[in-house]
């Protein structure tokens, strides 16, 4: 079946021409900006998109998207992932997912950002464990993987994200065995 493609627009169409802009496959965009689009407000999702744009005219050869859009650093300071007993509460694994992908920071889920982001090894650790949890509520389908990927491989954050879920896996706690799974879940992601 023949992939559809459409075109990333500029919020600014006058800075850029059309053969400025990425062409992007509909599926990696539904996935990278609709789930977040469908429960954030317009200024959360257009910042969102501005974020992918810049990521996808760096790309362009000749093209210096860093010229054209603000220095982005994602501070999350403050942020605290629910908890697993929060995950389990959810009425189903489809409300947890929602929950997540409506609140889980983009800065977490994107390649430049994820390097830029502040978090302290409580919340690295904090949001690991999060992750864990919702991956086993939701029978460690792709979705949490996917969308955390960039957090686990990122030169920054991903050695100790990865420690972490380690150390819990090894702790005997309740979520012990859904992080021992998520770890494996991830590393065979990450293998090349």
């Amino acid at each position: 079946m023949p992939v559809k493609r459409i075109y990333l627009t500029s919020s600014a169409p006058e800075k850029y021409s059309l053969s400025d802009l990425k062409i992007i496959d509909t599926y990696a965009f539904d996935r990278a900006m609709l789930p977040a689009c469908r429960v954030r407000s317009s200024s959360e999702c257009s910042a969102s998109e501005a974020a992918l744009r810049a990521g996808l005219l760096r790309s362009i050869p000749g093209k210096n998207a860093s010229q054209d859009t603000p220095a982005v650093t994602a501070s999350l300071q403050g942020y605290r992932p629910p908890s697993c007993d929060a995950v389990e509460k959810a009425a189903t694994p489809d409300e947890a997912l929602r929950s997540f992908e409506a609140n889980f920071p983009a800065a977490l889920k994107d390649e430049e950002m994820v390097e830029k982001a502040v978090l302290d090894q409580a919340q690295v650790a904090s949001v690991s464990a999060y992750l864990a949890c919702l991956a086993a509520r939701t029978d460690f389908g792709p979705d949490v993987a996917e969308t955390s990927l960039w957090f686990f491989s990122s030169k920054r954050y991903g050695a100790r994200a990865l420690a972490a879920l380690d150390r819990e896996a090894r702790d005997g706690s309740a979520n012990s065995d859904n992080a021992r799974e998520f770890a494996a879940q991830i590393r065979d992601y990450m293998e090349p």
